[in-house]
């Protein structure tokens, strides 16, 4: 909220998203944000429009801590519940249904040990519990857009992505680079499907990196040259191999939202 430089406007879109939402699909009754709640994060203006629509007080609503959110530590925690919240990294985590959630802050990047330190200790005291292992962090691993190839972004995607398959993370919600990337099966960093499979069934240390895009529609970035494997075989179009771990990218420049269902099968 706020990006666009009309956070009334931005906070116009977000509640169409919200509407649309339910409406198409009104048995969802968690909503989980990739971050960046508000663009500057010492904005109550901005919180008060992310916060007016009705069905954040409907829903259950688990946010992420973004860069911008960041900006004001304070003010993110005094506007959001964070539960089980570790004082060093500031990561957090919680069980909804047969998944547990683990709320990575991307915004710590001293000492990643400390990310595997925290998520080794949670996996061995609720692991059990729950069927799906599901890491929410706001900067994006594997995107296409502005990002996607940041030094941050490199070093997050080298540091971060063998924990995940060393601990056998299922799915990883990302945020940050304002374009919808799915990425096809990783281990590590290393691809492991290719195509653009609806369904794939992943074994041991095989991850799931999905990038979300801007659920207001105030902030949209452009796909790279060279990120859009559907296009390989176009006439004068070079995929850049960079990309090889994009299943799937598209930039609608329209507010979005994913539906997530954590069946038992």
């Amino acid at each position: 909220i706020g990006s666009s430089g009309d956070r009334v406007r931005d906070g116009e879109g977000w509640q169409a998203t919200l509407d649309v939402m339910t409406k198409q699909f009104p048995e969802i009754n968690l909503l989980v944000s990739g971050g960046d709640q508000v663009n500057t994060g010492g904005s109550e203006a901005e919180y008060k429009e992310f916060l007016k629509p009705k069905q954040l007080k409907e829903l259950a609503v688990a946010p992420t801590i973004g860069n911008h959110d960041a900006m004001s530590m304070a003010n993110y925690v005094q506007h959001y519940p964070v539960g089980n919240e570790d004082q060093t990294t500031k990561n957090a985590w919680y069980g909804y249904g047969n998944v547990l959630f683990l709320h990575v802050n991307s915004e710590y990047r001293v000492d990643y040990s400390k990310h595997r330190e925290w998520m080794e200790k949670v996996l061995a005291d609720q692991g059990d519990n729950y069927k799906y292992h599901v890491v929410v962090m706001h900067r994006s691993l594997f995107s296409t857009a502005n990002h996607s190839m940041s030094g941050t972004t490199i070093e997050l995607r080298d540091n971060l992505a063998p924990i995940f398959s060393d601990l056998g993370i299922d799915l990883v919600l990302h945020g940050h680079d304002h374009v919808y990337t799915r990425t096809h099966l990783m281990n590590g960093t290393t691809p492991v499907t290719s195509g653009t499979p609806s369904e794939v069934t992943p074994k041991s240390g095989e991850v799931m990196y999905v990038t979300a895009n801007s659920a207001s529609g105030s902030k949209h970035y452009t796909i790279k040259p060279g990120a859009e494997p559907n296009r390989i075989g176009e006439d004068g179009y070079t995929f850049d191999e960079r990309y090889n771990f994009v299943s799937v990218t598209e930039q609608l420049r329209v507010p979005t939202f994913s539906k997530v269902s954590a069946d038992e099968c």
